[in-house]
């Protein structure tokens, strides 16, 4: 399960917000925008919905299930808990108080959220990701820290590969033109290392991607040339929609 916390949402908004930032920091805050709107972030947003903006918010997020969602649980920090649930009742979510933190969907994903949101942060991170890497099986994972300077580090560990930057060209994204791996359809936004390395060293029927951007199933003994592992399907909402984040996640 992907974990996202936010902390120090101020100091966060400012970083996000900084003319030339360098560019992680740049795609950072477009899939924030993206995700929770415009609004979203600016910190007097949320002050105004009840958040405690220091201590901030986590997110877990499971992968994706039939119905095209991603089940998801959200873990709020909360300055005053009962403005925190009204906000959320009014976008249609139903939460539960533990202890001053603000609890929303399926109780093991919040639970796990709570605990990022509470756990020890590395010093002077504003924002930290842990996610697993693969399709049906998980075959490495990635984490990132954004810190109060603006400085993101980003560390894949692959098959084949030892611990990597993942900010260094091994990571991109694609946009799956057709798809023969169950899970993966024409059209999904996927995450995908491109390393022969790691293609060679991945397992018979992890999904990889070729160059005309097709998914199939890996040949533990065929030729890694051209070839990408595909790590993960990416959620990816449409910028134009009012409420992008509820119309691809799933939190009930």
């Amino acid at each position: 399960m992907t974990v996202l916390g936010l902390r120090r949402l101020e100091s966060l908004a400012a970083v996000l917000d900084k003319k030339g930032a360098p560019r992680p920091v740049f795609l950072a805050r477009v899939i924030g925008a993206l995700l929770l709107g415009r609004e979203g972030l600016v910190a007097r947003t949320w002050r105004g919905r009840g958040l405690d903006v220091e201590r901030g918010v986590a997110i877990a997020l499971g992968a994706r299930q039939s119905d095209g969602l991603w089940p998801a649980a959200m873990a709020i920090a909360a300055a005053d808990p009962p403005v925190v649930r009204r906000w959320l009742g009014e976008e249609g979510l139903a939460a539960v108080v533990d202890d001053g933190i603000v609890l929303v969907g399926p109780p093991e994903a919040a639970a796990l959220a709570r605990a990022w949101l509470l756990g020890d942060w590395p010093e002077a991170a504003l924002a930290r990701l842990d996610s697993p890497l693969g399709v049906g099986e998980k075959i490495g994972d990635l984490t990132a820290v954004l810190s109060a300077a603006g400085e993101v580090q980003a560390t894949a560990r692959l098959p084949g590969l030892p611990p990597s930057d993942a900010l260094a060209g091994l990571l991109g994204t694609a946009v799956v033109r057709a798809s023969q791996v169950r899970g993966i359809g024409a059209k999904d936004h996927v995450l995908v290392a491109r390393s022969e390395l790691c293609v060679a060293a991945l397992p018979a029927g992890a999904p990889v991607m070729t160059a005309a951007r097709d998914v199939k199933a890996h040949a533990a003994t065929g030729d890694a040339r051209k070839l990408s592992a595909v790590l993960g399907v990416v959620p990816w909402p449409s910028p134009w929609h009012a409420h992008p984040l509820l119309r691809i996640l799933k939190v009930e």
